[in-house]
Formats: C-alpha cells, structure tokens, sequence
C-alpha cells in the first residue's frame, strides 16, 4: 500500500485572502475545549499550530476499516450527530492507542479524522495499516484572489498573502512558472547551450537553480573564475565575486533559471550566465573576512558610470577573444542613471556610446536596459532614443493585469518585494514610460525569482531561496532571455537580427502607458482574441492616522500627511500604521480609519468600492476612480473590497 508521508515543511495555503480573526476548521476536541484564544495564529510554514506547538493533521483512513466497529455512539462537539458511528468509535479507538484527542471527523464524503499531533504520533499514524494518508491542515481564509488578473503564477508560494505580505525569502518545493515565463515563453524547458548571456550587475549569487558559468570582477580580474575559463572558484575568490545585495542572483533567475522540479523556470531555463560585477573591493572594502562585495555606502558614496564602463569593455572584448559560435551573445544592463551625483551626465554620454558599441559588434552582443523606476519619461534614465535595429531595447515594466506599474493613491507602484530585515529592493514609484526611449514592455512587478538573504548574501553560500522583487530591474531580463533562446534556435549573426526577430514577436495589450504609448510585449504565446489582454487593477490604502491622496479635493487638514511620491517616508506602513492591498490593518484602539482608493486600466472607471461587515452586508461608496472619504467610513471588522477589480481587497480587526 502506497502512503502520503507528512509533509513538515513547505505546505502551501489554500486561497489567498485577509485573516479577519477566522481559522476554519477549528473545533472543540472530545477531552476538552480548546481555547480559540490559546490557539496560536500559523506560522510562516503555512501550518497551523495549536498553543503548545502541536500541528494540526488531517489523516485519511480506509474506509473498510470501521466495519467491525458498532455504529452508536454519543455525538461530542468533535463528533457531530450525523456521522457514521462506526467511523466514531474507530477513531476514538486510535485516540486511545495514540494518546490524541480528534478536533473533528468525517466520514461520508470521506473517511478522515482532524487532530493537533506531535511528529512521534505522525510518525506511528503513517505506519498504521489503517491509514491511508497524513497531510498537515491548511488554513482557509476569505479569498480576495486577483481572479481577473491576465496571468497568475502556477503554485501558490509561502512568501504570497497572508503569510508575509510579499516579503519573505522562501525554499519553493514545486517548480512554479511565474507569470512572466506564461506571458513571454511559456513553453521551453531547457537551453540549447549555444548562447551566453552576461549580468551587468553587482555580481550574481550562488544558487543551485542558475548555471552561472563565470564569475567576473570588471575592475578587478585577479579572482574571475569558471567553468568557462577552466580556473576554480574558490572560497578566496568568491567574496570578491558576489554582491551582498541580492539583486543580480533574482535578474539572473528571470533569464535562466533550470528546469530541475524546484524553486522557478526561467525564460531560457540553464542558459550559461556569466556574472560580471560592477563594484570592486578597492573602492567598497572587501577584508579576507568579508562574506561579500558591498554596494558603497556613507555620505558621497556613488556608483560611477566608470565601473559600468569597465564592465561593458571587458565584456566587447570577451565576446572578440572567446565566442567563436558567429551568433551574438545578451548583455542585461539592469542598472539606469538616476539622480546626477550618482551618474555624472560625462559619463553617461560615454556609457550609451559603449552600449551602442557592443551592440554594433560582430558578432557584438544583444543589450536589453531596464527604462528605471522613477514614473517618468525613460529618455531621462535610460539609453535613447530608440530604433528598430540598433540591437539595444529598453524595457518598461507591466503588472499581471497586463496595466504599466503606476503608483496608486500617491504611494510607490513597485512594493510588493523581498523586504528581509529591512534589506529591501527598494519601494520605488513606477515603470518609466515614453515611446521616444521605451522598446517594449514585460513583466516587472511581483516577480518571483530566485534570491540569497537582502543585502548579506554571502559569496561562499550556494542557496536554494527564492523571493519577490519588481522594477524594470525584473523587466528586462524577461526580454535578455527570450533573446537567449532566439539566438539559440533561429540563424541570428547580429544585435539588430535578434531585435529585428523580437520586433516580429510584439504583442499588443491593449493598455497604454501614462503618455498614451501603446503597450506591447514581446512573447511565443500571444493570448486568443477570446482572453482579455489587461484588466483594470485597484487598491486601496487603510491607515489610523489621516492621509491626503494627490487626487483629494479640497484644502488639507493641517493634520494630514500628504502622500507624494519625492518623500519616501510617505510610503504607508513607515510614517503611520498602515496596510494596502491584500493585508490586515489592527485598529490597537484606534476610532479611525482613513481610506483612500485608486485603480489604473482604461476599464478603471467601472470599479466599485465596497464595504462589507463581519455579517457580510455591503454598502457601496463609490464608483470609479480616486475615491477618499475623510470621514473615515470604515470600522473594525469590515472588509474595504471591489467586486470588478478584485485586486483590491483589505481587511480591518480591532
């Protein structure tokens, strides 16, 4: 007989939803009440655990086995008067034997019992014959699943809502294909190994879903390593290799993560990367004892456009010495000139002349830019303007409703990322947009990838963690991918070839970005005319102190904060108690709740906004966009909601 083992680790939720105090399926047990109150909340394992630590365990019996047992029995809160009795009196046969107390049963639909159990009972319990499965509980929460998203991740992970609001690095079990694999190459499970794509970034990660087959310092050669080059990475070398941040292990996930039955599928899945570092330990000191290479910190520390020159000449003059294949090869430049003290506008000027050098190469190499996150127009951040076939793309970022990342209610668009001990991405406005500068567009936000710890990912650690990140950082290595691949299968000899062939593969949305531009993504699996290419999405934002949206009329209250997008700490959840989309606001005594809602789509304007209390009775308070109420209309256990954009959806406790 085939056995289901317990599963100790890794269980996902069923649904996606807010925790509004509600765990279903917990009961009172036979020997003795249990105290919801002394049940404590799941853990971020997704398991549920009762006040001693005891998990909580579905276990599926075999049905003959309850023949021989009478069918009276006296019906218990556990045991509901409607059960089959034989079924009763078996379990309370094993509660006997085993020394646990059943919280429920069933036994018409299916034969199971449910009980908070130690791993010595589970263990003796998938050993009995009369057993047929033992599978950890899973919490069920009232679901707000963005159920009119155009594409959603295969497998539900940890790190999604509830559990940690976006924010966790998790192990994932099951290979999941991220949205942005089913919006851009849904189907390819394996690189040929024809081409090499470099990661112009602050140097990629170890990690057991990448095949990273070198390792490059550009201001400091003395420690490159690699398969590639035949020289081993040793623990020396490694930390003069590998950024603390983890930023370029998640870029290189995107482009290329295996196809091995864990943790993600990239675009090009096992496509050889070659990491190449634009720090050096030189300007960002690197002990023997350091982990790590640092991104540079302290006052007038800046990443000059020298570094990224010296990383785009090392790589013009690799692709000249060593790829002798007659295709080119992929630079993804996930980096943009931003404020002018970190990018002197001198070096700028060079950095675009070297990027368009490599592109006009031959073979040269394909490059893809990220077009920034600063919600404005790309030309300002990002290399143009742009052509049809000069080889170079910049890439804007779209969200799963096929809709440009804009900010919503005045707060920052790109929020939903890896935020592990405060080492976060980085919250940011928007996708850049324009079509003067901006190629194509492709998935940027909520982006599951692959990812070391925030900021202390160590050069000497092989990891196996994976988290959410988004910007036009996720963006371009979409697009640096699909290149990989066409390079690999079609007869491409140039940067405007690969370009040209990504032209022809441009997919119109039907959305449009801030200016008007018409969003298109390039992709192998264009949706049918029948599947609606993007959806309006909406959010709401809950907070216990006043707020004052860009959009509300009037005067502000001289005790509003206003929201704007120039000072970070307008950024809800850091100035005041706060909570967005898909989350739970604890009112810890507060009368007041103030609300804001906004949603962006060319549908937008036929969002409803809704607020439902505890017994499930709706009240609608608005239609259409930019709605705020300072009167603060909603109250503890009621749930802020929009029926036509379902992406929006929070709850509120006392």
């Amino acid at each position: 007989m085939t056995r289901k083992r317990p599963l100790a680790r890794g269980w996902h939720y069923i649904g996606i939803g807010i925790v509004l105090g509600l765990l279903c399926g917990l009961s009172q047990t036979e020997a003795q009440p249990v105290d919801a109150a002394s049940v404590a909340p799941e853990a971020q394992d997704g398991l549920i655990r009762d006040a001693s630590g005891k998990v909580s365990y579905i276990v599926e019996l075999l049905p003959r086995a309850a023949e021989a047992y009478p069918r009276a029995f006296q019906p218990t809160t556990a045991f509901q008067p409607y059960l089959r009795g034989e079924v009763v009196n078996l379990v309370r046969a094993m509660q006997s034997q085993y020394g646990f107390d059943a919280v429920s049963a069933t036994s018409w639909s299916s034969t199971t019992f449910t009980a908070y159990l130690t791993d010595q009972q589970v263990d003796a319990l998938s050993r009995d014959r009369r057993v047929l499965a033992v599978l950890p509980d899973a919490p069920v929460h009232f679901s707000d699943s963005d159920s009119t998203a155009v594409w959603t991740d295969s497998v539900q992970t940890l790190a999604a809502p509830p559990n940690s609001l976006w924010s966790a690095r998790v192990t994932q079990s099951a290979e999941m294909r991220p949205w942005g694999k089913q919006a851009i190459n849904q189907t390819t499970t394996s690189s040929n190994g024809t081409a090499i794509v470099y990661v112009v970034d602050a140097g990629v990660g170890q990690h057991v879903d990448l095949n990273v087959v070198e390792w490059v310092n550009a201001r400091d050669h003395t420690n490159d390593c690699g398969t590639r080059i035949g020289v081993t990475c040793t623990s020396t070398k490694m930390p003069k290799l590998v950024a603390c941040y983890t930023h370029s292990t998640a870029v290189a996930g995107i482009i290329g993560a295996k196809s091995n039955g864990t943790g993600i599928i990239g675009i090009d899945p096992g496509v050889k990367i070659v990491s190449v570092s634009i720090l050096d330990t030189t300007a960002y000191p690197n002990t023997p004892t350091s982990p790590c290479v640092y991104l540079p910190t302290g006052t007038g520390a800046v990443i000059e456009s020298t570094r990224v020159l010296a990383a785009l000449d090392w790589v013009k003059m690799d692709i000249a010495a060593n790829n002798h294949t007659g295709k080119p090869s992929v630079v993804n430049l996930s980096v943009n000139w931003g404020d002018t003290t970190q990018w002197p506008a001198s070096g700028i000027s060079m950095v675009k002349t070297a990027i368009a050098n490599i592109a006009l190469a031959s073979p040269g190499a394909f490059v893809v830019q990220s077009a920034g996150n600063q919600f404005g127009l790309a030309c300002t951040y990002a290399y143009g303007p742009k052509s049809s076939s000069d080889g170079i793309m910049v890439v804007g970022a779209i969200n799963n409703h096929g809709q440009p990342v804009v900010p919503l209610n005045g707060t920052f668009g790109f929020w939903r990322e890896l935020d592990e001990a405060s080492g976060f991405y980085a919250h940011e406005p928007g996708s850049n947009y324009g079509s003067t500068c901006v190629d194509t567009w492709a998935p940027g936000d909520t982006v599951f990838s692959t990812a070391g710890p925030a900021n202390a990912q160590a050069g000497n650690t092989t990891y196996n963690t994976y988290a959410y990140g988004g910007g036009t950082s996720f963006a371009a290595p979409h697009v640096a991918g699909l290149a990989a691949y066409l390079i690999e299968t079609r007869a491409l000899t140039t940067a405007s070839q690969v370009e040209t062939n990504i032209n022809t593969l441009l997919f119109a949305l039907g959305s449009t970005d801030p200016a008007g531009g018409a969003v298109k993504i390039p992709t192998l699996n264009p949706l049918p005319g029948t599947v609606p290419h993007n959806t309006p999405y909406a959010e709401f934002v809950l907070a216990t102190a006043c707020i004052w949206p860009p959009y509300a009329t009037g005067t502000r209250p001289p005790n509003c904060k206003a929201l704007t997008l120039a000072d970070p700490s307008s950024e809800p959840g850091v100035f005041t108690p706060a909570a967005r989309n898909r989350s739970t606001l604890d009112l810890n005594g507060a009368t007041n709740v103030w609300m804001a809602f906004d949603s962006y789509g060319l549908g937008s304007n036929q969002c409803t906004q809704e607020v439902v209390d505890a017994l499930g009775q709706g009240t609608t308070l608005h239609t259409g966009t930019n709605y705020y109420n300072p009167a603060a209309p909603i109250g503890g256990n009621e749930t802020a909601l929009s029926h036509v954009c379902p992406s929006a959806s929070i709850g509120v406790v006392f």
